[in-house]
């Protein structure tokens, strides 16, 4: 998921899990080094949301299929790839189920980054809203906005929170729990891994687009996603 080319040493401790069968490029940017995945493993299955094909298309030699062609990837169904909304957010979420509980690995709609000095992360950081621990950046709901997706992402968030908030009211030992479908660790696109209090973090995280779903547009856009869901 989003791949990332390492030295020599790197990718052979990679090998020793296994050798790489997909290569899932989580939006039309995060594909830096996907060319050179592919280079390395001829036989592997590179795919992305439906809505970021058409612009990898330029960047990779090719895409072999789609988060709605590739729902699961393995035949446990442990590994899968989900879409906030398929005809229009760019991107999507691979949920993996262990042992220890879910764990969800978004691209670019989630950061947890922290602050840091200097002019760079200033505008980067502050100004832009991508710094300052978890939050969907300026960026994203930007980019959530021109797509008409904001309300799809807040449920995904939110039904994910909720599941947590579910299981642990039934009560039941921590493995019980463990072993359920409770998020247990998020990893954003950029920035820190998430392992504590997951289910809080993305109760806040929704509650945050729905605290800035403000103006015209938003009203319109929360309506007609509610018409819908009816």
């Amino acid at each position: 998921h989003s791949a990332i080319a390492m030295d020599d040493v790197h990718m052979a401790e990679l090998e020793k899990l296994g050798k790489p069968a997909y290569l899932v490029i989580p939006n039309g940017w995060h594909a830096l080094d996907a060319a050179r995945y592919q280079e390395r493993y001829p036989d592997i299955k590179t795919i992305c949301p439906p809505e970021a094909k058409s612009m990898l298309a330029r960047k990779v030699d090719r895409i072999d299929g789609t988060y709605s062609d590739y729902a699961t990837l393995d035949e446990e169904g442990t590994v899968r790839l989900d879409l906030f909304e398929p005809e229009r957010h760019m991107e999507g979420c691979m949920v993996v189920q262990s042992e220890d509980g879910v764990t969800l690995v978004f691209g670019d709609s989630l950061f947890n980054l922290p602050h840091k000095p200097g002019s760079l992360w200033f505008v980067y950081g502050r100004l832009l809203g991508s710094t300052g621990g978890p939050k969907v950046t300026r960026i994203s709901r930007f980019m959530m906005f021109l797509t008409r997706s904001k309300c799809y992402f807040r449920d995904y968030l939110q039904g994910w929170a909720e599941e947590g908030q579910s299981t642990e009211s039934k009560g039941g030992n921590k493995e019980e729990r463990k072993s359920s479908t409770v998020v247990v660790r998020i990893v954003p696109g950029h920035g820190d891994v998430i392992d504590k209090d997951a289910p809080k973090v993305l109760d806040e995280l929704a509650s945050s687009l729905m605290e800035n779903a403000v103006g015209w547009y938003d009203r319109q856009s929360a309506r007609l996603h509610a018409a819908q869901s009816a």
